[in-house]
């Protein structure tokens, strides 16, 4: 048996030296870092130690290394963005999401922005490569509505006011439709107004891909 725990040979005798050598017992193929687990009732077993990174799991009766899940994709708005006087929608500079033909992730988005006056209002919505689909929770100021199940897709509009900064906050479960490309944030002013409606620095995106 392959990797079973068993006595070092010694020869046909043992000596109280060698009975006692904490290495009268080794594993078959021993190298540092592996791990001694039960494969039977009986018999100990080595499992090899895992790369770099790796962590223990239990399989279907004994236990196994497996890569860590994908983390956080981070994405941070690095410089402050203007749009002065214009409601045709623009793409962010920043904030956009490679996602793959058929990813799904779940994203959790930060905008942060600010404007003069309550003239312009903030127009937007999230362009999505052909046949995906973005929907779920937003929540930002325009009359403190907080909306669920809704396409990410549609145009929507949040209150600008005299200078205040305001946050908009989403969550939005992704699935893509065989496309790849970005999932992008694209926004304008409302009403087009002489005054600089700003998206700040350090709005963000979060983002677990699923599958």
């Amino acid at each position: 048996m392959a990797n079973e725990l068993r006595h070092k040979t010694v020869g046909t005798e043992l000596t109280q030296t060698e009975f006692e050598d904490e290495a009268l017992h080794q594993l078959d193929s021993q190298a540092t870092g592996d791990i001694i687990y039960a494969s039977s009732a009986t018999q100990l077993t080595r499992l090899a130690k895992g790369a770099e990174s790796h962590f223990l799991k239990q399989g279907a009766s004994i236990p196994e290394w497996a890569t860590n899940p994908a983390g956080a994709t981070i994405v941070r708005k690095t410089a402050d963005q203007t749009v002065n006087d214009s409601a045709t929608l623009v793409n962010d500079t920043h904030l956009l999401l490679a996602v793959g033909a058929n990813d799904v992730w779940i994203i959790e988005v930060i905008l942060k922005y600010t404007s003069p006056s309550v003239t312009p209002d903030l127009d937007h919505l999230w362009a999505v490569p052909s046949g995906g689909e973005a929907r779920g929770i937003y929540d930002f100021k325009i009359n403190g509505v907080m909306d669920a199940g809704a396409d990410m897709t549609s145009e929507r509009k949040m209150d600008t006011g005299s200078g205040i900064v305001y946050y908009g906050m989403y969550r939005i479960l992704y699935v893509g439709g065989g496309t790849a490309g970005n999932l992008q944030l694209q926004w304008a002013q409302s009403t087009a107004t002489s005054e600089n409606t700003v998206m700040q620095e350090n709005s963000c995106i979060i983002a677990y891909q699923l599958a």
